[in-house]
């Protein structure tokens, strides 16, 4: 009412006397919903906003207005093309570190922490920024642009040919009508059908005139939909998009958030029906929580399921399952101690077996031939390497720590290197004395807590 009550005092400066007015409050944080029948491209529901409906043409946020993709995006620009085109796996490892741009600026993680080691799998099911990022440039951003059109996105400009495109960082955004119809293909099975509101016009007489028949074509491999699905099912299960999930069907899907969390997406899919709802203001504040997405998806898709049967997502001809090693993606060997089932294409799929795990890299001192303590010194202390049991795959490494470099033996030696033979093993006994007299040197040899007080 504040902003209001200016307004007036600006619109009658001038003098002058309100006779009327209309006040109308738009709902905040706004939504939109899209969902749409996979295999046919018919759209079953379209909300363009919360809130009543007060009057015929408004504004509709499902299908007029453009928002920033935010992550939804990784999947349509620079996974589905990189499994497509065979250049990673499921199990392909990456390494979550800190990289740049090619201007200097640094690619940041949603947490702010990098993980070392990973799969693609794990990076789409945790929405890993720079697994992403690299996966792009193994692709090419050139094709990831072309990617984004194939899936239909129509509102691309020639700037979003740039580094952050798999992001979602684009100039005009995207509409919740388009990126519903994006990832309806890929619960097609790969098969992209143009979104439809109606399929026929008929005249009074019932003559048609018009007869909509949507434009279809393949995007990607059936195999690489599969794939997808199959790593979207864990980002419900266990991933960013845990709260959109509901009992008795499968779902798959990827979530979206802005930068600055701007807006909040879920786009995902079950066997029957397709889903995208995006949230945020209309005036594009900082949302304070993005969970709301993903509520409003289980809660609208849970009804809309109700009575339907849980057929899961069908695995086409041509997939694959190994056992690999999660650390290389190779397939696993008895030595490998992280293991799971993936899903590959027939072309794809490991022929060689990890090695990485089949021996064990210690630290041993020299002298002792046993592990290394903390008093070896650093000279003597090498790097070996173990092979394992080749039948049990235990270790056959050493297990116990060096017994020559000791606290009461580093003192000799430091002698034998030329010290001050005075610091014999005898001497050393009397470590408090040699403490107390400061003589830094024996005290040194001794290794004791008097040394460790004189040596400054």
């Amino acid at each position: 009412m504040e902003a209001i009550d200016e307004y007036h005092e600006d619109l009658l400066l001038g003098g002058g006397t309100v006779l009327a007015e209309n006040v109308t409050f738009t709902i905040q944080p706004q939504a939109s919903m899209t969902v749409i029948d996979q295999t046919t491209g018919e759209v079953k529901a379209l909300v363009g906003g919360r809130g009543e409906k007060t009057a015929s043409k408004t504004l509709n946020r499902a299908s007029d207005t453009t928002v920033q993709p935010g992550s939804t995006f990784k999947i349509l620009t620079t996974y589905a093309p990189a499994l497509d085109q065979g250049l990673v796996t499921l199990a392909t490892t990456m390494v979550d570190e800190e990289i740049t741009y090619s201007n200097g600026k640094v690619v940041n993680n949603a947490n702010g922490k990098y993980r070392g080691t990973v799969t693609i799998r794990e990076a789409i099911e945790d929405s890993i920024n720079v697994i992403a990022i690299k996966t792009s440039r193994e692709v090419t951003i050139e094709e990831c642009y072309q990617s984004a059109l194939d899936f239909g996105i129509t509102t691309l400009t020639d700037e979003d040919m740039v580094e952050a495109l798999p992001l979602g960082g684009i100039t005009d955004g995207v509409t919740n009508l388009e990126l519903t119809a994006a990832y309806a293909a890929i619960a097609n099975g790969g098969v992209y059908h143009e979104p439809i509101l109606y399929t026929q016009i008929l005249d009074y007489d019932g003559n048609v005139l018009i007869n909509k028949i949507p434009e279809t074509h393949r995007v990607i491999q059936a195999t690489t939909a599969y794939l997808l699905t199959s790593a979207m099912e864990d980002v419900v299960e266990s991933g960013t998009g845990k709260l959109a999930g509901f009992s008795g069907m499968s779902v798959a899907g990827k979530t979206g958030t802005t930068s600055s969390t701007r807006a909040s997406w879920f786009a995902g899919y079950t066997p029957y029906y397709t889903c995208a709802v995006w949230g945020g203001y209309d005036d594009n504040s900082e949302l304070p929580s993005t969970n709301f997405t993903k509520n409003l998806w289980r809660e609208a898709m849970s009804q809309i399921h109700e009575g339907l049967e849980d057929i899961g997502f069908e695995e086409p001809e041509g997939i694959v399952t190994c056992s690999v090693c999660t650390s290389t993606g190779l397939l696993a060997s008895k030595y490998c101690t992280s293991v799971r089932t993936e899903y590959f294409t027939e072309d794809t799929a490991p022929t060689t077996t990890c090695t990485s795990h089949r021996s064990e890299r210690v630290k041993i001192c020299a002298a002792s031939g046993l592990l290394a303590g903390e008093y070896c010194p650093e000279d003597e202390v090498e790097t070996r390497y173990f092979e394992k049991d080749s039948e049990t795959g235990a270790s056959t490494a050493p297990t116990e720590t060096c017994n020559v470099h000791t606290s009461g033996t580093s003192g000799d030696s430091e002698a034998s290197d030329g010290s001050d033979t005075s610091g014999s093993s005898d001497t050393a006994g009397s470590s408090e004395t040699a403490g107390v007299s400061g003589n830094s040197g024996t005290a040194s040899a001794a290794g004791t807590s008097g040394s460790s007080a004189s040596s400054d």
